[in-house]
């Protein structure tokens, strides 16, 4: 138990209201330089600091439940409405802009997307963007270049390597290939 003032723990109740019991053995006072000096027993702050403990970790095991279960209930929602943005947005979509139409933080969309498709937003429309370039170079003549810029790539040797690492031919090789 706490005693104020060094004095006994016998004394009358303190100015809160509290009656303090006897005071144990090895007390620790603490001096604040103003006169009041403030005796404290280590047993007691074991106590004190575990019951503290077990309250903080009660309440956030229930809020982890809580939202554990508010987040399993919508994120086959969350994801599907992120795949979305990506099919409609591949060209100049950002994960900021789909976390500020969710309402979900960045982090939060970047974990979700990771867990339930096995890859993160980048990859995800990267991969998008491939497919469209794919089917852009099969279905009709637009140049190359003009296929890099509609799906939304500025740096065409950018485009150019990751295509062919995708895909294992250039886009012309691709193109030619699928009979156009």
């Amino acid at each position: 138990m706490w005693v104020e003032g060094g004095g006994k723990a016998e004394s009358a109740p303190n100015a809160h209201g509290l009656q303090l019991k006897k005071k144990r053995e090895n007390p620790t006072k603490l001096d604040f330089g103003n006169s009041s000096t403030l005796t404290y027993h280590k047993n007691d702050m074991n106590t004190i600091a575990m019951s503290t403990m077990d309250l903080l970790l009660m309440n956030l095991c229930t809020l982890s439940s809580d939202t554990l279960t508010d987040m399993s209930r919508g994120s086959n929602s969350t994801t599907i409405q992120a795949l979305e943005y990506i099919d409609t947005h591949f060209d100049n979509g950002t994960l900021d802009e789909l976390a500020q139409l969710t309402g979900y933080s960045i982090a939060y969309l970047s974990r979700l997307l990771k867990q339930n498709t096995g890859l993160n937003f980048k990859q995800l429309l990267q991969q998008r963007r491939l497919q469209e370039s794919a089917y852009l170079l099969e279905s009709t003549t637009l140049t190359t270049e003009k296929i890099i810029k509609k799906i939304g790539y500025e740096n065409s040797a950018y485009f150019y390597r990751i295509f062919e690492a995708k895909y294992g031919l250039s886009p012309k090789e691709y193109r030619i290939r699928s009979g156009r």
